[in-house]
Order: C-alpha cells, then sequence, then structure tokens
C-alpha cells in the first residue's frame, strides 16, 4: 500500500516533464515557423508575393479556415487585397466595403497596438452590428492584429512621422468557435509587426520604381533636347559663316563689278578709236604711196598688216573677258542675294546656276581628272517663296557633295565612264516644287545611309569635312521651309538627293511653331533640373545609407575577423564564420545597389589600364578553391592558343563580370564540371575598325540545375530570381546578372544565356578591347598547377608608429587590435584638432585619418598638413565608410595618399599600412591566435 503513492507521485512528475517538454516543443516549432515565415516575406520586394506568402503560411501554421489582409482606404472603407481559405468557405469580398460598425475609435485602438482574439463572436460582447457582419462571412472565431506602419522606428524612414495603421491581418476560424491561446496571439502579432515592415519597403520600393521610371523618361526626354539645341547651336554658327561667306562674296562682288563696268563699258569707244587711226592709215597711205625710208623700216617693224588684223582679236577677247568677269560677279549677287530681302519669291533655276557657277573650277577637269557633265532638265517652275540665301546655301552643299562622291570616276587611271550631275526639276499637285540631285557615283552604303542627315557625320578622312553640310542643309529645308530633303543611293549606281518645297512658305506657322518650341525647351529644362536634383538626391540617400550601414558593419566584420584568429573551438568558429559570411553577403548586397545605381544613372565611366589576360583569370579562380572542394565540381579554363597577351581596358569591371558569372556557375552547380573558355569573336560581315582591338568572347558552362525558357526571359531584371524553389535553396539579390549586363553594354559588348532545364547553362559575353601585343597563348586544365598561390616569402617587419584619428569608440577598438596584431606602436586621437596637436609633438611614419569626424574632419585636417612644409611627406590613409569612386577622389583631392574603404580586413590594412612604409610581413606570422587572446 505504501508503494502506490510513491508510484503515482513519480508519475505525476513524469506527466509535468512530458507536459513541460511537449510546451518547449511546441514553443521551439512555432519559433522557427515565425522565422521561417518571416525570411519568406522579407526575402522580396514583390508586395503581391509578401501578402500571399504571409496569409499561406499564418493560416498553414494556425490551421485555421481563412486567412485576409485587409486594407484601409479613405474614410476607414477598405477592401481585402488577399486572402487564403479552405474550401468550402467562401472567399471574401474581393471589391471595396464599407464596415459601418467599424469607426475612428476602433482605429486608434489598433493604431496603439490593439490584439483582438475572439473567441465566440456571439457571447463575446460584440454589439450586434459586427456580430452580423462577420456573421454574413461564416466566421465563428476570428484573430486581428494591426498592420502599422512607423510603429518600429528603426525600420521605417523619416517620412514616417507618425505611425499609421495601414490595415489588419485577420484570421478567420469558420467551422466552430475557438479558442486562442497567448502563444498565437503573441505569435500573429510578431507576424503583423514584420509583415508591416516588408508591406513598407515593397510599397517604397515600387514608388521607387515608379520615380526612377519616370526620371528615366524625363532625362532622355532632356538628352533629346539638349541633342537639339547641340544641333541648332552648330547650325547658327554654320549659318552665321555662310552669312559672312555671302557678305564676303557680296563685298567682291562690288568691288569687281566697278572696274569690270568701268572697263566694259569703254571697249566700245576703244574699238572706235582704233577704227578710225587705222581709217586714217589707209588714207595716208593711198596719197602717199611711197613713204620715206624712215617710215617704211617703222612700219616693217611694228608689223602694220599683222597689228591691223591682231587689234580686231584683242578687242574681242577684252570684250568676252569682261563679260564673263560680269556674268561671274551677277551668279556671285544671286548667291549673296545682299540686294534682296531675306524673305521673297526665288527663281529656282536662278539659284541652282549660281551655285554651279562657284563651283565652275571644281567641274571643269584637268590633267588627271576628267571633266564633270552637268546635265539639265528643268521644268516650268514657279517663284518660290523662300530664304534665298539659305536655299543657295543647300545648293551649293549638295552639289560640293556630288563633286566629292565623283571624285574615283573622275580619275583619268579608271575605265572610261562620264562621271556626270543630272539636276531635274518638276512641280507636283500639292502646290510644291522637287528638284533632283543625281550623280553616278558609288553610291552609299545601306549601313550608314540613315545617318548621313545626322549632325557632325561624316565619311571624309579628318580635316576635310565637319559632318555639318548635309544636317544643316535638312534643317533648312524641313524645319525652315516645311519641306522634305530625302536620299536614295545604290552601290555603284549613285546617290540621287530630291528637295520638296512648297511655292508659299508659310511664315507665320514657322514663327508658331518657332515660340512653341521656345516654351517647350524652356519647360524641358525644367523637368531637367528636377530630375537632375532628384537623381543627387537619390545618390545622396543611397551614399548616406552606404555609410551608415558600412559603419556597424566594419566593427562586426573587424571584431569577428579577429575573434577567428583566437583560440576558439570548433562550435565557436562555426558561429564566427557565420557571422563573417553574413556581413560579407550584407556588404556585396550595399556594393550592388550602388553599383546598380550607378550604372542606371549613368555615372560609371570605364577605366583603360593594361592586364595581362592569363594572369586575371587565374587571380579571379583562385577565390573559389573553398568553395569547389565543399562541392563535388570542377574547373576548367581554357585560352585560344592564338590571342594577345596584353590588353587595355578596365580590369575592376572585367573582374566583376566574371566574378558573378563564374560564381553563379559554382553555385548553382552540386557536382560536374564548370568550364571558361576565352577566344576570339569573329564576325561574319564586318570586323572592328581599329587594327589593335579585338573582340574577345567569354563563356561560362556549367552541369548544374539548369534555367527555363520562361525564366531566361527575366533573367537578367534587377532583382530577378529563378524561381521560389531556387530562391529558398540558392540565397542571392537577383542584381548581379543585371549589373553584369549593364557593364558589357556599357563596355560596347553583349551577353545572353543558353540553357535547359537539368543539362546546365552557358552564360557568355562578348566585349570589344585593345590590345598591345601577340603571346603564344596556351590552354589551362589543371587547376591544381594554374590556380596555386605564388610562395612569398616572409619579409622583416620594421618599427613603425602609427597615428590613429578615429572618433567613433567602436571603430577605435577595431583599429586598436588590429595594430597591436601587426606589432606597431600607435596612438588614437578623437577629432581632427588633437592630429594637428599630436603631431606638432611627435613624429609618425603614417596617419590612419577617417574622413567624417566632429570638429574638424579628415579632409580639412589633411588641408592643414599639407599647408605644413615640414609634413609635406607625411603619409597618411584616409578612412571612411563611404565607398563611392567620388568619395575616393575627394579624399586625394585633399591630400591623402590613399585611401581604404570600411569596413576593411587584416589582410587590406596591412597591405596598406606595408607598401606606404616599407615594412611588409606575412600575416599568418605575424598574427597568432596567442596574439588576439592576449588582446
Amino acid at each position: 500500500m505504501d508503494l502506490l503513492p510513491e508510484l503515482a507521485y513519480r508519475m505525476a512528475i513524469a506527466i509535468n516533464q512530458s507536459i513541460l517538454r511537449d510546451g518547449n516543443r511546441c514553443q521551439n516549432e512555432r519559433e522557427v515557423l515565425l522565422r521561417l515565415i518571416v525570411n519568406q516575406i522579407r526575402r522580396t520586394l514583390d508586395l503581391d508575393t509578401i501578402m500571399e506568402t504571409a496569409v499561406r503560411e499564418v493560416r498553414e501554421l494556425l490551421e485555421t479556415d481563412r486567412v485576409i489582409i485587409y486594407k484601409f482606404l479613405e474614410n476607414w472603407d477598405g477592401e481585402i487585397v488577399v486572402e487564403d481559405l479552405i474550401v468550402p468557405w467562401p472567399e471574401g469580398f474581393q471589391e471595396k466595403i464599407r464596415d459601418n460598425c467599424f469607426s475612428g475609435e476602433y482605429s486608434q485602438l489598433y493604431l496603439k497596438g490593439r490584439v483582438r482574439g475572439i473567441d465566440d463572436i456571439h457571447n463575446c460582447g460584440l454589439n450586434l452590428c459586427h456580430a452580423n457582419f462577420l456573421a454574413n462571412l461564416q466566421v465563428k472565431a476570428n484573430l486581428i492584429v494591426p498592420i502599422v506602419f512607423g510603429k518600429d522606428r528603426d525600420s521605417f524612414s523619416d517620412s514616417e512621422a507618425q505611425p499609421r495603421l495601414w490595415g489588419l491581418l485577420i484570421a478567420h476560424h469558420c467551422r466552430s468557435t475557438r479558442h486562442w491561446d497567448i502563444e498565437e496571439i503573441t505569435l500573429l502579432e510578431k507576424i503583423g509587426e514584420q509583415l508591416a515592415v516588408a508591406i513598407y519597403q515593397a510599397e517604397l520600393y515600387q514608388k521607387v520604381k515608379e520615380n526612377a521610371v519616370r526620371f528615366q523618361a524625363q532625362a532622355q526626354k532632356m538628352q533629346q533636347t539638349l541633342d537639339e539645341l547641340q544641333a541648332t547651336q552648330v547650325q547658327l554658327i554654320q549659318s552665321e559663316k555662310m552669312s559672312s561667306l555671302g557678305r564676303m562674296v557680296g563685298g567682291v562682288a562690288h568691288e569687281i563689278n566697278n572696274p569690270v563696268t568701268f572697263i566694259s563699258g569703254n571697249l566700245n569707244h576703244a574699238q572706235r578709236y582704233f577704227e578710225d587711226l587705222l581709217e586714217l592709215i589707209d588714207l595716208y597711205a593711198a596719197d602717199s604711196p611711197h613713204p620715206s625710208p624712215e617710215v617704211e623700216e617703222k612700219i616693217e617693224e611694228m608689223d602694220l598688216e599683222y597689228l591691223r588684223e591682231d587689234v580686231t582679236n584683242v578687242l574681242a577677247s577684252m570684250k568676252h573677258g569682261s563679260d564673263r568677269i560680269a556674268k561671274i560677279v551677277k551668279g556671285l549677287r544671286t548667291f549673296s542675294r545682299l540686294d534682296e530681302a531675306e524673305m521673297k519669291p526665288l527663281d529656282i533655276h536662278g539659284g541652282i546656276e549660281s551655285s554651279l557657277l562657284l563651283l565652275q573650277s571644281r567641274i571643269n577637269g584637268d590633267a588627271n581628272l576628267r571633266e564633270v557633265e552637268i546635265i539639265k532638265d528643268y521644268g516650268d517652275l514657279p517663284n518660290v517663296t523662300c530664304y534665298a540665301t539659305l536655299l543657295n546655301q543647300v545648293f551649293f552643299n549638295i552639289f560640293s557633295n556630288a563633286i566629292d562622291a565623283l571624285s574615283e570616276l573622275r580619275s583619268v587611271s579608271q575605265p572610261p565612264r562620264t562621271p556626270q550631275i543630272q539636276i531635274r526639276t518638276e512641280t507636283s499637285h500639292q502646290d510644291t516644287v522637287r528638284i533632283f540631285i543625281r550623280d553616278n557615283g558609288s553610291g552609299i552604303p545601306e549601313s550608314i545611309k540613315a545617318k548621313i542627315f545626322d549632325p557632325f557625320f561624316t565619311t571624309k578622312p579628318v580635316g576635310q569635312g565637319t559632318g555639318m553640310g548635309l544636317s544643316t542643309s535638312y534643317h533648312i529645308i524641313v524645319q525652315q521651309h516645311g519641306g522634305q530633303l530625302t536620299c536614295e543611293s545604290y552601290l555603284e549606281q549613285g546617290t540621287e538627293f530630291m528637295i520638296e518645297i512648297p511655292t508659299l512658305a508659310e511664315m507665320t506657322v514657322q514663327m508658331a511653331i518657332g515660340i512653341q518650341q521656345g516654351l517647350l525647351v524652356k519647360e524641358l529644362k525644367k523637368e531637367r533640373d528636377r530630375a537632375n536634383q532628384a537623381t543627387q538626391a537619390k545618390s545622396a540617400f543611397l551614399a548616406n545609407m552606404s555609410h551608415e550601414i558600412r559603419t556597424p558593419m566594419n566593427g562586426i566584420l573587424g571584431m569577428a575577423e579577429l575573434l577567428s584568429l583566437s583560440n576558439l573551438s570548433e562550435q565557436q568558429k562555426n558561429y564566427v564564420n557565420t557571422i563573417q559570411s553574413s556581413g560579407k553577403s550584407l556588404l556585396n548586397l550595399i556594393n550592388d545597389i550602388l553599383d546598380l545605381s550607378k550604372l542606371e544613372a549613368g555615372k560609371i565611366e570605364l577605366k583603360e589600364e593594361e592586364f595581362i589576360l592569363p594572369e586575371l583569370v587565374e587571380e579571379i579562380l583562385r577565390l573559389f578553391p573553398d568553395t569547389l572542394k565543399a562541392k563535388d565540381v570542377s574547373l576548367n579554363l581554357a585560352i585560344a592558343d592564338n590571342l594577345p597577351q596584353q590588353y587595355l581596358g578596365d580590369t575592376d569591371r572585367l573582374k566583376q563580370i566574371l566574378i558573378n558569372l563564374i560564381g553563379n556557375a559554382v553555385k548553382f552547380t552540386e557536382r560536374g564540371l564548370v568550364t571558361i573558355t576565352i577566344q576570339e569573336y569573329v564576325r561574319e560581315a564586318e570586323r572592328p575598325a581599329n587594327e589593335n582591338e579585338i573582340e574577345l568572347s567569354f563563356a561560362i558552362q556549367d552541369t548544374g540545375i539548369g534555367i527555363s525558357l520562361a525564366d531566361q526571359k527575366q533573367l537578367f531584371q534587377p532583382f530577378s530570381q529563378v524561381d521560389t524553389s531556387s530562391t529558398r535553396k540558392f540565397a542571392g539579390t537577383g542584381l548581379g546578372l543585371s549589373i553584369c549586363q549593364k557593364l558589357v553594354n556599357l563596355m560596347g559588348g553583349e551577353i545572353g544565356v543558353n540553357s535547359e532545364i537539368n543539362q546546365g547553362s552557358t552564360f557568355w559575353f562578348k566585349v570589344p578591347l585593345k590590345f598591345i601585343d601577340s603571346w603564344g597563348g596556351k590552354s589551362l586544365t589543371d587547376e591544381s598547377e594554374a590556380y596555386q598561390p605564388d610562395d612569398t616569402s616572409e619579409g622583416t617587419k620594421k618599427s613603425v608608429d602609427i597615428l590613429v584619428v578615429e572618433d567613433n569608440l567602436i571603430h577605435q577598438k577595431v583599429i586598436k587590435y588590429q595594430i597591436e596584431a601587426f606589432g606597431y606602436d600607435f596612438e588614437i586621437v578623437e577629432n581632427g584638432v588633437e592630429a594637428l596637436e599630436k603631431l606638432q609633438e611627435n613624429s609618425y611614419a603614417l596617419v590612419l585619418m577617417d574622413c567624417q569626424m566632429p570638429i574638424l574632419d579628415g579632409y580639412d585636417t589633411t588641408r592643414e598638413i599639407r599647408k605644413n612644409e615640414t609634413m609635406q611627406d607625411m603619409i597618411i590613409i584616409g578612412l571612411s565608410a563611404y565607398g563611392m569612386e567620388e568619395d575616393r577622389q575627394k579624399g586625394l583631392d585633399a591630400g591623402m595618399n590613399d585611401y581604404l574603404s570600411k569596413p576593411y580586413n587584416l589582410s587590406q590594412l596591412e597591405e596598406m599600412i606595408a607598401r606606404w612604409t616599407d615594412s611588409a610581413f606575412l600575416l599568418s606570422e605575424a598574427v597568432t591566435p596567442q596574439d588576439i587572446s592576449k588582446n
């Protein structure tokens, strides 16, 4: 009998322990599910995906019948934006609905964090209106948590100055009443908080995308306007040149005309005088048939008979010459039109003739060139009201180009084919006149025919053409006369330009168009200024975001690296490795966002530096040994034998592309082979125009999971992932391929992918590169030989005194432990003023200068140091969480010797110090776990 109480007591203890274990296990399971749900809804920025994932996972987690997200609209109207339910329970209302039972006082309660769990809608004190509303939805119990923006200040921007009730996350139980326990309520409340952050970020991202599209459209519109303004400016300059030429031609014509008129006006008198003198000589000879010997000698000496015959020819030649000069003067005056109004009726044929007259010297042949035959087929044209000088300029430009096009045909060494320019004029039925000017030259290639009217486009050698003649002509005909200027050309058959202009220019219409264009330009300038301001704000936001994230990341990664070098157990090492891996992933995401932003804003400029292709690729492949060892994957590199060795290009951007593509191939391949192939890409139709340029083809082929055709279409879009299953298994931001595409396009190349599901993928890209010399080439297929790091001999560390200028206490600790690990002597000060005082007191080999500090920042401190003649050679290394190229340049412009972006690791810091102080040593030898433990 005494045994029974003891057994009962033992059983009670066991039952309680079992209940406690079950409760703990249930709690752990819910925490795991909570983390899973949060990870899924925070992984994407697509609002629909976030909400659909949330309601599905919550319904399955709570094992309830329906979960909805209810979004508030104006006046507390609302709509069910997404729901997940179990059949046969009906769907909620998809249109806008109004809950007449919901008032402003309820909103204030939910705004303050109210969570409502209703076990039975008919026995919980609900008013009849609300109970009936829920009954219509067949709800018997529900759980409501608010979705509030701005509740957690660290997760929302300053724009959410006050908390805002966005909506409600509601769980409906329809099959029966239900008691909601405290764990379920707490769980749903936490999910609601995380959902609020995810929805806010998704909406913010959507707004950013919409603004980016709008700003990009505005930027394109403004760029088009700026191009038009630039072309107009050049055309104005060209018109001014032609106007100056016209004034000069008119002046020359005037100066020539006066003496020519005097000459031609006196030639008739001179001829009559000579005839009178000859008549007098004849009378004298008849009266004195036997002159004296002196007279006979003089007659013979002057050859009187020849003089009598030649004087008429001389006078006739002078008459012909003066008439020719008068004709040229008239042509010059017609071309310049200085004696006529700007806008007046013009004889088109007269304008054509004056242009041909000015080009007569080029039309005529010589010992080396055949004469150009001019064939005219003039129709009966009315006078055309136009800008005479401008239209003559068009004729002059087109005739000049036609003569240039006939240069090869005019050579006497070519087969006999007469170079010709045919001119035909006619009227049309639309009160317009047409002028056709055709040559029988070599024609214009189809590839450049569309560009001939573009400003600055020319096929002539440098110094022989400006590329503005046809562009200006097009502007004169189309925009100033409301006409058309077209070109038809066929290789080896010649080119024909057609000018069509109305017989009566619509001056009022042109003025109206000019006024409208002026207003449009003014408005576009305003839009450009607004877009520039928005772009600057976006850049400033990204730079500040980068700085604020990099600042704590420097402390996290710096301390984690120091901790990894201390004496740790295997489990502790795994913890530290996880911290480092997660921190680096976040840092890569920041860098990708900054790169994408700069690429979209067009702020990335490619550098040109020498590099050796095999060395560059092998350097990249040395980044992957650990990943390859963890998988059953081999890496193969094959470079064509006939490629040059040295190139000019942006090595950093080329590395970025290859690291992204090779990294993806390794990540998505569990076993098999990843092959990198590099060879020359040979086009069928044409090759690069530059003889020192080659187009390289890079292909990265893997035997991984492959990509469907549907997913390939969106693969290069920002934030694009292959699919949900891959996203869950293979982490990534979806930015890498988008950045690769933009970089390849910036380099003047193209990128693409060939893939099949379960058959692997091949990502390829082609870029043109300038090469310096040739090499024999090699194929590298043995990773054990190709990717082993070079042996590094240990250097000798020398004593170095370092001054650290850093205001952040965490960063002071990080850099203190790092420098102590190196064994250098150092001092730390908090701002630029203290740094200047220390430099006056002590001598240092190097200064590590933080750039953002109170009182006196790093830039101004550096400038002050450089003003001191005794410290001109002081080595100053800038440290900053701002990681853009312009930030680095800002430091160099201030006088810094180099710049290191936070967060940096031990190797980077040691390499930077060693480079500038000649104190290199092996980090692996210098830093030991014992050293770190002592610190």
